[in-house]
Protein backbone atom coordinates (compact mmCIF):
# COMPACT_ATOMS: atom_id res chain seq x y z
CA UNK A 1 0.00 0.00 0.00
CA UNK A 2 1.40 3.56 -0.76
CA UNK A 3 2.03 6.11 1.45
CA UNK A 4 -0.89 8.18 0.15
CA UNK A 5 -3.17 5.58 1.29
CA UNK A 6 -1.68 5.00 4.49
CA UNK A 7 -2.10 9.00 5.17
CA UNK A 8 -5.83 8.70 4.06
CA UNK A 9 -6.32 5.72 6.81
CA UNK A 10 -4.63 7.54 8.92
CA UNK A 11 -7.01 10.67 8.63
CA UNK A 12 -9.64 8.47 8.81
CA UNK A 13 -8.89 7.04 12.09
CA UNK A 14 -7.53 9.81 13.88
CA UNK A 15 -9.92 12.81 12.66
CA UNK A 16 -13.20 11.41 11.20
CA UNK A 17 -14.52 10.62 15.44
CA UNK A 18 -14.56 14.75 15.65
CA UNK A 19 -16.98 15.19 13.33
CA UNK A 20 -21.00 16.14 14.36
CA UNK A 21 -23.85 14.88 12.14
CA UNK A 22 -27.11 16.31 12.02
CA UNK A 23 -29.70 14.82 9.91
CA UNK A 24 -33.20 15.99 9.19
CA UNK A 25 -35.53 13.39 7.36
CA UNK A 26 -38.98 14.73 5.95
CA UNK A 27 -41.35 12.97 4.27
CA UNK A 28 -42.66 15.29 1.02
CA UNK A 29 -45.41 12.32 -0.18
CA UNK A 30 -45.92 8.39 -0.68
CA UNK A 31 -47.78 5.66 -2.08
CA UNK A 32 -49.03 3.37 -0.22
CA UNK A 33 -50.82 0.88 -2.30
CA UNK A 34 -51.87 3.36 -4.85
CA UNK A 35 -50.86 5.98 -6.94
CA UNK A 36 -51.98 9.64 -6.37
CA UNK A 37 -54.66 9.08 -9.15
CA UNK A 38 -55.50 6.36 -7.62
CA UNK A 39 -53.99 3.48 -9.68
CA UNK A 40 -52.51 0.58 -7.72
CA UNK A 41 -48.82 0.46 -7.42
CA UNK A 42 -47.17 -2.61 -7.92
CA UNK A 43 -43.96 -3.23 -6.26
CA UNK A 44 -41.11 -0.88 -6.49
CA UNK A 45 -38.11 -1.96 -7.69
CA UNK A 46 -35.82 0.61 -9.22
CA UNK A 47 -36.35 4.82 -9.28
CA UNK A 48 -34.20 6.66 -11.45
CA UNK A 49 -34.93 10.59 -11.50
CA UNK A 50 -34.24 12.92 -14.06
CA UNK A 51 -32.57 16.69 -13.64
CA UNK A 52 -36.05 18.45 -13.45
CA UNK A 53 -37.18 16.52 -10.69
CA UNK A 54 -39.49 13.91 -11.83
CA UNK A 55 -38.37 10.19 -11.98
CA UNK A 56 -38.85 7.07 -12.77
CA UNK A 57 -40.89 4.15 -11.22
CA UNK A 58 -39.98 0.44 -12.25
CA UNK A 59 -42.99 -1.62 -10.91
CA UNK A 60 -41.70 -5.64 -11.10
CA UNK A 61 -45.01 -7.95 -10.97
CA UNK A 62 -46.43 -5.18 -13.98
CA UNK A 63 -42.99 -4.64 -15.64
CA UNK A 64 -44.28 -1.37 -15.85
CA UNK A 65 -42.26 2.11 -16.40
CA UNK A 66 -43.89 5.16 -14.71
CA UNK A 67 -42.85 8.53 -14.63
CA UNK A 68 -44.05 10.91 -12.07
CA UNK A 69 -43.83 14.33 -11.65
CA UNK A 70 -41.53 16.25 -8.88
CA UNK A 71 -44.65 15.78 -6.81
CA UNK A 72 -45.30 12.51 -7.76
CA UNK A 73 -48.15 13.11 -10.17
CA UNK A 74 -48.20 10.24 -12.76
CA UNK A 75 -47.30 12.26 -15.95
CA UNK A 76 -46.27 9.61 -18.49
CA UNK A 77 -46.34 5.18 -19.52
CA UNK A 78 -43.39 4.66 -21.03
CA UNK A 79 -43.38 0.58 -21.49
CA UNK A 80 -45.25 -1.82 -23.52
CA UNK A 81 -45.00 -5.10 -22.71
CA UNK A 82 -43.82 -7.58 -26.20
CA UNK A 83 -41.02 -8.18 -28.44
CA UNK A 84 -41.15 -5.12 -30.83
CA UNK A 85 -39.19 -2.42 -31.37
CA UNK A 86 -39.12 -0.01 -28.04
CA UNK A 87 -41.36 -3.38 -26.28
CA UNK A 88 -40.13 -5.14 -23.10
CA UNK A 89 -41.00 -8.68 -21.66
CA UNK A 90 -39.19 -8.41 -18.30
CA UNK A 91 -36.66 -5.39 -16.68
CA UNK A 92 -33.81 -6.07 -15.25
CA UNK A 93 -32.24 -2.40 -14.54
CA UNK A 94 -33.04 1.71 -14.90
CA UNK A 95 -30.79 4.24 -15.10
CA UNK A 96 -31.20 7.83 -16.41
CA UNK A 97 -28.09 8.97 -17.60
CA UNK A 98 -26.62 13.02 -17.48
CA UNK A 99 -28.55 13.91 -20.99
CA UNK A 100 -31.43 12.77 -19.26
CA UNK A 101 -31.65 9.44 -21.61
CA UNK A 102 -33.25 6.55 -19.39
CA UNK A 103 -31.17 3.42 -20.10
CA UNK A 104 -33.43 0.13 -19.77
CA UNK A 105 -31.79 -3.70 -19.54
CA UNK A 106 -34.28 -6.36 -21.27
CA UNK A 107 -32.68 -9.27 -19.53
CA UNK A 108 -35.08 -12.04 -21.61
CA UNK A 109 -34.62 -10.46 -24.57
CA UNK A 110 -30.83 -9.30 -24.19
CA UNK A 111 -30.84 -5.78 -25.51
CA UNK A 112 -30.62 -2.26 -23.86
CA UNK A 113 -33.46 0.27 -25.26
CA UNK A 114 -32.27 3.93 -24.44
CA UNK A 115 -35.03 6.45 -24.75
CA UNK A 116 -35.62 10.31 -24.30
CA UNK A 117 -38.45 11.63 -23.36
CA UNK A 118 -41.33 12.25 -26.14
CA UNK A 119 -38.90 9.87 -28.25
CA UNK A 120 -38.80 6.40 -29.74
CA UNK A 121 -36.94 4.15 -28.00
CA UNK A 122 -33.75 2.73 -29.88
CA UNK A 123 -33.37 -1.11 -28.63
CA UNK A 124 -29.46 -2.13 -28.73
CA UNK A 125 -28.88 -6.26 -28.82
CA UNK A 126 -25.51 -6.14 -27.06
CA UNK A 127 -26.30 -9.32 -24.67
CA UNK A 128 -25.20 -12.32 -25.59
CA UNK A 129 -26.23 -13.93 -22.12
CA UNK A 130 -29.21 -13.04 -19.82
CA UNK A 131 -26.97 -9.76 -18.28
CA UNK A 132 -28.63 -9.58 -14.54
CA UNK A 133 -27.19 -5.90 -14.66
CA UNK A 134 -27.20 -4.80 -11.20
CA UNK A 135 -25.89 -1.36 -11.33
CA UNK A 136 -25.33 1.24 -14.45
CA UNK A 137 -22.94 4.31 -14.18
CA UNK A 138 -21.58 6.99 -16.33
CA UNK A 139 -18.10 8.40 -16.89
CA UNK A 140 -17.07 11.87 -17.55
CA UNK A 141 -16.21 10.81 -21.18
CA UNK A 142 -20.11 9.73 -21.40
CA UNK A 143 -19.23 6.01 -21.29
CA UNK A 144 -20.87 3.40 -18.94
CA UNK A 145 -19.55 1.03 -16.50
CA UNK A 146 -22.21 -1.79 -16.13
CA UNK A 147 -22.19 -4.24 -13.17
CA UNK A 148 -23.68 -7.45 -14.12
CA UNK A 149 -24.32 -11.01 -12.47
CA UNK A 150 -25.10 -14.12 -14.87
CA UNK A 151 -28.52 -15.45 -13.98
CA UNK A 152 -26.79 -18.85 -14.15
CA UNK A 153 -23.27 -20.57 -15.12
CA UNK A 154 -20.28 -22.18 -13.66
CA UNK A 155 -18.30 -19.02 -13.65
CA UNK A 156 -19.94 -18.08 -10.64
CA UNK A 157 -17.18 -19.06 -8.17
CA UNK A 158 -14.59 -18.80 -10.21
CA UNK A 159 -13.72 -14.74 -9.96
CA UNK A 160 -15.91 -14.00 -12.80
CA UNK A 161 -15.20 -10.07 -13.78
CA UNK A 162 -17.87 -7.90 -12.35
CA UNK A 163 -17.89 -4.55 -14.27
CA UNK A 164 -18.18 -4.06 -18.10
CA UNK A 165 -17.02 -0.92 -19.62
CA UNK A 166 -19.98 0.36 -22.72
CA UNK A 167 -19.41 3.59 -24.84
CA UNK A 168 -21.61 6.21 -25.44
CA UNK A 169 -22.97 4.27 -28.56
CA UNK A 170 -23.62 1.65 -26.49
CA UNK A 171 -21.09 -1.04 -27.46
CA UNK A 172 -20.21 -3.32 -24.90
CA UNK A 173 -16.73 -4.37 -24.10
CA UNK A 174 -15.73 -8.18 -24.21
CA UNK A 175 -13.05 -7.34 -21.11
CA UNK A 176 -14.46 -7.32 -17.64
CA UNK A 177 -12.95 -5.45 -15.11
CA UNK A 178 -12.95 -6.26 -11.03
CA UNK A 179 -13.22 -9.76 -9.64
CA UNK A 180 -15.42 -10.40 -7.09
CA UNK A 181 -12.87 -11.54 -4.59
CA UNK A 182 -11.62 -8.20 -4.56
CA UNK A 183 -14.71 -7.18 -3.34
CA UNK A 184 -15.14 -9.62 0.03
CA UNK A 185 -11.50 -9.57 1.78
CA UNK A 186 -12.47 -9.70 4.75
CA UNK A 187 -15.87 -11.57 5.22
CA UNK A 188 -16.52 -14.69 4.33
CA UNK A 189 -17.81 -16.11 0.35
CA UNK A 190 -17.52 -13.88 -2.82
CA UNK A 191 -20.03 -13.32 -5.53
CA UNK A 192 -22.61 -14.10 -3.41
CA UNK A 193 -21.35 -11.22 -0.51
CA UNK A 194 -21.95 -8.73 -3.33
CA UNK A 195 -24.67 -6.34 -3.83
CA UNK A 196 -25.09 -7.20 -7.42
CA UNK A 197 -26.65 -10.83 -6.49
CA UNK A 198 -29.30 -11.93 -4.54
CA UNK A 199 -32.49 -10.68 -4.73
CA UNK A 200 -33.51 -8.91 -7.12
CA UNK A 201 -34.90 -6.35 -5.43
CA UNK A 202 -31.17 -5.32 -5.08
CA UNK A 203 -30.43 -2.11 -6.82
CA UNK A 204 -27.17 -0.01 -7.42
CA UNK A 205 -27.23 1.13 -3.90
CA UNK A 206 -24.07 -0.13 -2.61
CA UNK A 207 -21.98 1.24 -6.05
CA UNK A 208 -21.55 4.68 -7.33
CA UNK A 209 -18.63 6.61 -9.09
CA UNK A 210 -16.44 8.87 -8.41
CA UNK A 211 -14.37 11.00 -11.09
CA UNK A 212 -14.03 7.82 -12.71
CA UNK A 213 -13.33 5.42 -9.84
CA UNK A 214 -15.96 2.72 -8.32
CA UNK A 215 -16.42 3.12 -4.53
CA UNK A 216 -18.33 -0.50 -3.69
CA UNK A 217 -19.45 -1.12 -0.32
CA UNK A 218 -19.95 -4.85 -0.09
CA UNK A 219 -23.62 -6.35 1.05
CA UNK A 220 -21.54 -8.24 4.11
CA UNK A 221 -20.84 -5.01 5.66
CA UNK A 222 -17.76 -5.30 7.37
CA UNK A 223 -16.41 -1.64 8.14
CA UNK A 224 -14.63 -1.00 5.02
CA UNK A 225 -15.64 0.30 1.64
CA UNK A 226 -13.42 -0.20 -1.35
CA UNK A 227 -12.26 1.93 -3.98
CA UNK A 228 -11.09 1.03 -7.21
CA UNK A 229 -9.05 4.11 -9.10
CA UNK A 230 -9.13 4.45 -12.85
CA UNK A 231 -5.53 5.40 -12.89
CA UNK A 232 -4.42 2.04 -12.22
CA UNK A 233 -6.94 0.71 -14.73
CA UNK A 234 -9.18 -0.37 -11.73
CA UNK A 235 -6.53 -3.63 -10.64
CA UNK A 236 -6.31 -2.32 -7.38
CA UNK A 237 -7.91 -0.68 -5.01
CA UNK A 238 -7.99 1.07 -1.31
CA UNK A 239 -9.82 0.91 1.62
CA UNK A 240 -11.83 3.42 3.81
CA UNK A 241 -12.11 2.38 6.81
CA UNK A 242 -15.35 2.73 8.17
CA UNK A 243 -17.28 3.01 11.35
CA UNK A 244 -16.45 -0.28 13.64
CA UNK A 245 -20.32 -1.80 14.28
CA UNK A 246 -18.31 -5.09 15.76
CA UNK A 247 -18.97 -8.31 13.47
CA UNK A 248 -20.94 -8.44 10.68
CA UNK A 249 -22.00 -12.06 10.53
CA UNK A 250 -22.10 -15.02 13.09
CA UNK A 251 -21.48 -18.71 10.52
CA UNK A 252 -23.02 -21.94 11.51
CA UNK A 253 -20.94 -24.74 12.47
CA UNK A 254 -22.66 -27.19 10.33
CA UNK A 255 -24.51 -25.99 7.10
CA UNK A 256 -28.27 -25.83 6.92
CA UNK A 257 -31.07 -26.49 4.49
CA UNK A 258 -31.85 -22.85 3.44
CA UNK A 259 -35.14 -22.00 2.10
CA UNK A 260 -37.88 -18.95 2.67
CA UNK A 261 -39.13 -19.74 6.13
CA UNK A 262 -35.70 -20.05 7.29
CA UNK A 263 -34.92 -16.78 5.79
CA UNK A 264 -37.98 -15.28 6.93
CA UNK A 265 -37.84 -16.57 10.33
CA UNK A 266 -34.31 -16.57 11.56
CA UNK A 267 -32.83 -13.50 9.16
CA UNK A 268 -30.67 -16.13 7.91
CA UNK A 269 -28.63 -16.33 4.85
CA UNK A 270 -26.68 -18.61 2.26
CA UNK A 271 -23.62 -18.12 0.41
CA UNK A 272 -21.00 -20.28 -1.88
CA UNK A 273 -17.23 -19.71 -1.33
CA UNK A 274 -14.06 -21.68 -1.56
CA UNK A 275 -14.80 -23.36 1.63
CA UNK A 276 -18.43 -24.50 0.30
CA UNK A 277 -21.99 -23.61 0.93
CA UNK A 278 -22.26 -22.50 4.37
CA UNK A 279 -24.98 -20.75 6.52
CA UNK A 280 -24.39 -17.20 8.08
CA UNK A 281 -26.24 -15.24 9.83
CA UNK A 282 -25.99 -11.71 7.79
CA UNK A 283 -26.65 -8.60 10.14
CA UNK A 284 -24.53 -5.98 9.82
CA UNK A 285 -24.56 -4.90 6.35
CA UNK A 286 -24.85 -1.78 3.47
CA UNK A 287 -28.38 -0.73 2.56
CA UNK A 288 -27.48 1.79 0.34
CA UNK A 289 -24.45 4.51 -0.87
CA UNK A 290 -25.38 7.59 -2.22
CA UNK A 291 -23.84 10.62 -3.79
CA UNK A 292 -26.00 14.03 -2.84
CA UNK A 293 -26.20 17.25 -4.58
CA UNK A 294 -23.05 18.64 -2.62
CA UNK A 295 -20.90 16.01 -3.46
CA UNK A 296 -20.51 14.31 0.06
CA UNK A 297 -21.74 10.95 0.12
CA UNK A 298 -24.14 9.17 2.29
CA UNK A 299 -24.17 5.71 3.30
CA UNK A 300 -27.34 3.76 5.16
CA UNK A 301 -25.73 0.85 7.54
CA UNK A 302 -27.71 -1.98 9.15
CA UNK A 303 -25.86 -3.00 12.17
CA UNK A 304 -26.78 -4.72 15.49
CA UNK A 305 -27.35 -3.11 19.16
CA UNK A 306 -28.07 -5.18 21.84
CA UNK A 307 -29.61 -8.24 19.54
CA UNK A 308 -31.85 -5.57 17.70
CA UNK A 309 -31.24 -4.31 14.46
CA UNK A 310 -30.43 -0.05 14.10
CA UNK A 311 -30.38 1.92 11.20
CA UNK A 312 -27.02 3.84 11.05
CA UNK A 313 -25.99 6.84 8.67
CA UNK A 314 -22.39 7.55 7.36
CA UNK A 315 -21.83 10.77 5.72
CA UNK A 316 -18.33 10.15 3.63
CA UNK A 317 -16.26 13.33 2.05
CA UNK A 318 -16.57 14.16 -1.62
CA UNK A 319 -13.45 12.09 -2.64
CA UNK A 320 -14.27 9.34 -0.16
CA UNK A 321 -11.49 9.99 2.04
CA UNK A 322 -12.78 10.18 5.50
CA UNK A 323 -15.65 9.74 7.55
CA UNK A 324 -17.52 13.09 8.68
CA UNK A 325 -19.78 12.00 10.92
CA UNK A 326 -22.32 8.64 12.14
CA UNK A 327 -25.71 8.94 13.68
CA UNK A 328 -27.94 6.58 14.56
CA UNK A 329 -31.41 6.82 13.28
CA UNK A 330 -34.83 6.04 15.17
CA UNK A 331 -37.07 7.30 11.75
CA UNK A 332 -36.42 7.94 7.96
CA UNK A 333 -39.59 10.73 7.53
CA UNK A 334 -42.39 9.04 8.68
CA UNK A 335 -41.12 5.99 8.76
CA UNK A 336 -40.36 4.88 11.86
CA UNK A 337 -36.98 1.74 11.67
CA UNK A 338 -38.52 -0.31 15.31
CA UNK A 339 -41.57 -0.88 13.08
CA UNK A 340 -39.90 -1.78 10.16
CA UNK A 341 -37.64 -4.54 11.60
CA UNK A 342 -38.50 -8.41 10.97
CA UNK A 343 -37.32 -9.68 13.98
CA UNK A 344 -35.21 -13.78 13.85
CA UNK A 345 -34.89 -15.98 16.97
CA UNK A 346 -31.50 -13.72 17.04
CA UNK A 347 -31.09 -10.87 14.96
CA UNK A 348 -33.25 -8.70 13.38
CA UNK A 349 -33.03 -6.94 10.36
CA UNK A 350 -34.67 -3.98 8.78
CA UNK A 351 -37.54 -4.17 5.75
CA UNK A 352 -37.33 -1.53 4.07
CA UNK A 353 -35.16 -0.84 0.14
CA UNK A 354 -33.14 2.34 -0.18
CA UNK A 355 -33.21 3.34 -4.02
CA UNK A 356 -32.07 6.59 -5.21
CA UNK A 357 -31.18 9.62 -3.64
CA UNK A 358 -32.09 12.68 -6.48
CA UNK A 359 -30.32 15.72 -7.37
CA UNK A 360 -32.11 17.48 -5.06
CA UNK A 361 -31.31 15.13 -1.55
CA UNK A 362 -34.96 13.50 -1.97
CA UNK A 363 -34.42 9.64 -0.98
CA UNK A 364 -36.79 6.76 -2.10
CA UNK A 365 -37.49 4.40 -0.12
CA UNK A 366 -39.86 0.93 -0.44
CA UNK A 367 -41.33 -0.97 1.93
CA UNK A 368 -44.25 -3.76 2.26
CA UNK A 369 -47.03 -1.94 4.90
CA UNK A 370 -50.35 -2.53 6.12
CA UNK A 371 -51.83 -6.24 4.24
CA UNK A 372 -48.39 -6.29 2.40
CA UNK A 373 -49.03 -3.14 0.24
CA UNK A 374 -46.36 -1.86 -1.75
CA UNK A 375 -45.32 1.50 -0.30
CA UNK A 376 -42.72 4.33 -1.82
CA UNK A 377 -42.00 6.98 0.14
CA UNK A 378 -40.32 10.00 -1.19
CA UNK A 379 -37.81 11.82 1.68
CA UNK A 380 -36.58 15.35 1.76
CA UNK A 381 -32.87 15.00 3.64
CA UNK A 382 -31.24 17.64 5.27
CA UNK A 383 -28.00 17.23 6.34
CA UNK A 384 -24.96 19.26 8.20
CA UNK A 385 -22.33 18.49 9.45
CA UNK A 386 -19.71 20.52 12.24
Amino acid sequence: MSMKYLLILAIVLTESIGFDLNLQTNTLFKFEGELKNGEPMGIPIHVSSFSDGSFVLYEHDIQGLKVFDRSGKLIDTLSRRGRGPGELIEIDHIFVDNNDQLLVVDHVQLKLSSLKRNQESNDHFIFETRPRVRSIHQKKDGSYILASKKYWGPDMLNNRKLYHFMSSNFQLSDDGIIESGDLSKEGPGSLSDIVMSGSTRLTDNSILTMNDDLVVAPMLYNGEILVFENETNYVTNYTIQTSDYGPAYEEYSDSKPLDYELIESEGINMISNQKGRRSFYHFNKSLGLFRLNSGEIIHFVQTQKDNRAALMVEVLDKEANEVLGVQELEKVGDLYIEENIKKGSKHGYIELNFHHVDKNNRLYVSRFGDNHQPELHVIQLDITTN
